[in-house]
């Protein structure tokens, strides 16, 4: 199965009938399939956008065609009138443009034979083609503002963004013209759609190294532009742009994925040049990266308007109009022929794209070439219709005509041969495998008979036979020597004929003598009796002296018993007393010996003891072995003392494993008194506060307690002493500086006059430190180191601070309890006012109190008080002449109270009469 697709180019301009003017009445030249139809005027009236780099534009499903113009001017417009019914399924175009240059696109859902030119404005427009998808003549224009692309009606043009214009010079700046919004478009092939991508990349050095002359696109050289062209049934178009070499390089990028859809037509590829230049070589087609345009360009129309140079948007300085003139444009065509991409499809190996997309579910597909697959169904499916559907492989193929085998179809392409009971060869086929028949079991080799012999008379039988003098396991009687088995079924086994069990006996009157086979039985001798063989050559059977061969004896046994022979192949022998003897031997069972009786009582070799019973115990054991921890003297056992194991809890309570007495386990095995003995053999240990010290003790206060003198383990406890001959009463150790209980103090001694006496504290003292005392200061009574001790009450307590005697004071009354001033020792201290270190009446000091008319200060120098005469005072003490109570001189007493030359003072002074 294939799709086909073709495209036409059915529409191009003649320049010749455009002028160069701001009104053109030019035509655009119709063909279809080489038939000219009717031209097409166009006229354009309003203002349209400024530069743009870009334009993406959507048509609706009922468009037939679209028209391509390209224009010249700073500002132009184009009015649309019209309208026409729309579909809902859309196609997107996507075309490059130029900023000194304009192209716009005019897209139709019919054709008309004239649509009108009506005014141009501003520059130059040239139609250069249309392309129709029926065939159809355009008959629609549109109506709208093309400046903001939006209207009542633009079918080509969707989108609600603003258009995003700059200015651009030279290709600087230039930004994209493009609408944002857009719905699913129709795809020629599927409900999927798909795009063929053309790239455009600028060359770097356009400006790196700008040229006088601008190119068609101007734009940043880091950016690349795509091209989209839709598709529709019946035709496909590729545009493409070219410049002179060396200017840009045009990549036209097709998806390998996406030709593979279309037909094996030849895929027209478009240029443009200008200048008569030839297609650059820069200009390349790639599938997946790899260029496949390496076939030659052919020129389908060339425009050469001498008189009428055509604007396209190249600029020039040679002194032409600003709009710039090509001496020539051309448009080349560039056929992709199958040989180019099959060439690719064979290097990419991508045959049915990786063989997922285009078959039906279960089927693979098998690429012939980009336009042609076959899809074959996978195994186990087979093409009914346009499905491949699972083959019924059992109804098919089924498993041959052997017997009763089954036939299961258990997975796709698969089926199993089961072959019946009884049969190998059960088998898992693919496809038409034919499946090779069944084979019977063989149950003989498989499951067997032992031994035996084995027949398989059909499937799945055996029959098992004992071999001659065997006859079957469990069978009732000697005759039943064969079994018929079925699959696994278990074989009983066969087992020995006995024939001397059969009568009349065979051996008569010998014994009979059972064998297996192949012998099956032999006669001899009775047991007991020998064979001998008379002159006449019978057989004649002896009895043996068992006595004489075989005896009673054991070895070099002490022991030794009586031997008779009470019958045939049997002998008794008889112990002594007091031992046992043997049950009756028979043939040549040889003598056991004869075994003690234990338990009688009574010892004999080898017993060690016989305590006259079989207990374990009691120091005799069922054997009369004598047990251990005990003495055995004949039938009386005792408990071993001091062996450590208690074997008789009668008459041990204890055994630690020696005989001394004091240890808690007495010589006798005893238990003593203030002790405990858990294990045998182990020491005994004494039971702390049951108030008896015993052992390791060193106190038992008839308790457990801690900190009482008397440990949790008896042990004495630091500061403690025991008090009583038993070291059950504890007390504190009074002088060892550990103050314990009812001890007050305890300074490390027990002497008295140091505040703590028998560790209580003295009158008089503080010992708050509980280890130091010291007498108390200030309560009256002198103790210890006090030099006084006077109380704060007593006026002269001056004279005994901090219970030292101060300087100046005498202390040495009433025991130290009392002080008084010392007077004349130059020191004034207490109720004295002076002390001149004298007792002499009328030096201004006496008793140690100022006398009247003295003035007394304590001279540091001196270290005593030094008294003077208050002149001016009225009184004459001392060194005085006179004082008649002032201190002024002229009045007969001067003023250091001596008497003034010509006066005479007794109380008062008067002047000497007479003396001159």
């Amino acid at each position: 199965m294939s799709y086909s697709n073709s495209f036409n180019l059915i529409s191009t301009w003649d320049p010749t009938s455009h002028p160069l003017n701001n009104s053109i009445d030019g035509s655009l030249a119709t063909y279809w399939n080489g038939t000219l139809l009717t031209p097409l005027n166009i006229t354009t009236t309003s203002l349209m956008a400024q530069c743009f780099s870009s334009l993406q534009l959507t048509t609706k499903g009922d468009v037939k065609g679209f028209v391509v113009y390209y224009l010249n001017a700073n500002i132009w417009s184009i009015a649309f009138n019209g309208t026409a019914a729309l579909s809902t399924s859309m196609q997107t175009f996507f075309f490059p443009s130029m900023c000194s240059s304009r192209w716009q696109i005019l897209v139709t859902t019919s054709y008309s034979t004239s649509v009108s030119i009506v005014e141009f404005t501003f520059g130059t427009i040239r139609p250069i083609f249309y392309v129709s998808f029926d065939g159809s003549p355009i008959t629609e224009t549109y109506s709208g503002d093309a400046a903001t692309l939006t209207g009542t009606r633009v079918t080509g043009l969707v989108g609600t963004n603003a258009i995003q214009i700059s200015n651009c010079s030279n290709g600087v700046n230039c930004q994209s013209l493009r609408f944002t919004k857009s719905t699913p478009w129709i795809n020629p092939v599927s409900s999927n759609g798909f795009t063929l991508e053309f790239i455009y990349q600028p060359d770097v050095s356009l400006f790196t190294n700008p040229n006088p002359e601008s190119i068609i696109f101007s734009q940043l050289a880091t950016t690349n532009y795509t091209l989209l062209v839709s598709l529709k049934t019946g035709s496909i178009l590729v545009f493409g742009l070219s410049l002179s070499s060396g200017y840009t390089t045009l990549q036209y990028t097709l998806s390998s994925n996406d030709i593979a859809r279309l037909s094996n037509q030849t895929i027209h590829y478009f240029a443009f040049t200008y200048d008569a230049q030839t297609v650059s070589s820069n200009v390349k087609m790639f599938i997946d990266g790899v260029n496949v345009a390496s076939g030659s360009w052919s020129g389908s129309i060339s425009f050469n308007p001498t008189n009428n140079p055509i604007y396209i948007g190249k600029s020039q300085t040679n002194g032409v109009s600003a709009g710039g003139i090509y001496d020539e444009v051309a448009i080349y065509e560039y056929a992709i022929s199958q040989n180019d991409i099959m060439d690719h499809w064979e290097r990419v190996n991508k045959q049915c794209h990786n063989g997922t997309d285009w078959c039906m579910p279960n089927a693979y597909c098998t690429g012939v070439n980009y336009f042609n697959w076959t899809c074959t169904c996978n195994p186990g499916y087979e093409m009914i219709g346009n499905e491949c559907v699972d083959i019924d492989e059992c109804s098919l193929y089924g498993c041959g005509s052997f017997n009763e085998t089954t036939c299961f179809e258990n997975q796709i392409n698969q089926r199993t041969c089961v072959c019946p009971l009884g049969y190998l060869g059960s088998l898992n086929l693919t496809g038409s495998d034919t499946f090779p028949g069944c084979s019977v079991i063989p149950v003989c080799d498989v499951y067997g008979c032992g031994t035996n012999t084995c027949q398989q008379p059909a499937p799945r039988i055996r029959i098992c036979t004992c071999l001659d003098g065997l006859y079957l396991i469990g069978a009732t009687n000697f005759t039943n020597t064969s079994i018929s088995l079925i699959d696994n079924q278990a074989f009983p086994g066969c087992t020995d004929i006995d024939e001397c069990t059969e009568a009349p006996n065979p051996c008569y009157p010998d014994v009979c003598f059972n064998s297996v086979p192949p012998d099956k039985y032999f006669c001899g001798c009775p047991p007991g009796t020998s064979a001998k063989v008379l002159g006449t050559g019978e057989l004649k059977c002896e009895d043996i002296n068992e006595c004489s061969v075989y005896g009673c004896r054991l070895g070099s046994s002490p022991v030794q018993a009586d031997c008779s022979e009470p019958s045939i192949n049997a002998r008794n022998c008889s112990c002594p007393q007091y031992y046992s003897s043997p049950p009756l031997l028979y043939g040549s069972t040889p003598f056991p010996g004869c075994t003690a009786i234990c338990g009688d009582g009574v010892v004999v070799k080898p017993e060690q003891c016989d305590d006259g019973n079989l207990n374990s115990g009691d120091g005799c054991s069922p054997s009369c072995k004598q047990e251990q921890g005990w003495t055995c003297v004949i039938s009386v056992c005792t408990a071993n003392c001091g062996d450590g194991v208690i074997v008789d809890p009668l008459t041990e309570q204890c055994d630690d494993d020696n005989v001394k007495s004091g240890d808690g386990c007495s010589s006798n095995c005893k238990l003593e008194d203030g002790w405990v003995c858990f294990l045998p053999g182990y020491p005994c240990q004494t039971v702390c506060g049951d108030g008896k010290t015993r052992g390791s003790e060193s106190c038992d206060d008839w308790n457990q307690d801690d900190n009482d003198g008397c440990s949790s383990n008896c042990r004495i406890e630091k500061g403690w002493k025991t008090t009583d001959t038993f070291k059950t009463v504890m007390a504190p150790i009074c002088g060892d500086k550990i103050v314990l209980q009812q001890e007050e103090c305890d300074d490390g001694n027990n002497a008295t006059g140091d505040g703590c006496f028998n560790c209580l504290v003295e009158s008089g003292w503080d010992c708050a430190s509980k280890y130091f005392c010291q007498p108390i200061c200030g309560n009256g009574r002198r103790d210890g180191n006090e030099q006084c001790d006077v109380l704060p009450s007593d006026p002269s307590s001056a004279g005994c601070l901090y219970c030292r005697v101060s300087t100046g004071w005498d202390c040495n009354i009433n025991d130290y309890t009392s002080c008084q001033e010392v007077c004349g020792d130059g020191r004034v201290v207490g109720s004295e006012t002076c002390d001149d270190s004298n007792s002499v009446e009328g030096d201004g000091c006496f008793n140690c109190q100022i006398e009247q008319g003295w003035n007394c200060l304590f001279s540091v120098s001196r270290g005593k008080t030094v008294c003077s005469e208050i002149c001016g005072d009225t009184e004459v003490v001392g060194k005085e002449q006179c004082d008649d109570g002032n201190g002024a001189n002229g009045d007969g007493c001067s003023s250091s109270c001596l008497i003034e030359n010509g006066w005479r003072c007794s109380a008062t002074c008067y002047p000497i009469c007479g003396d001159g």
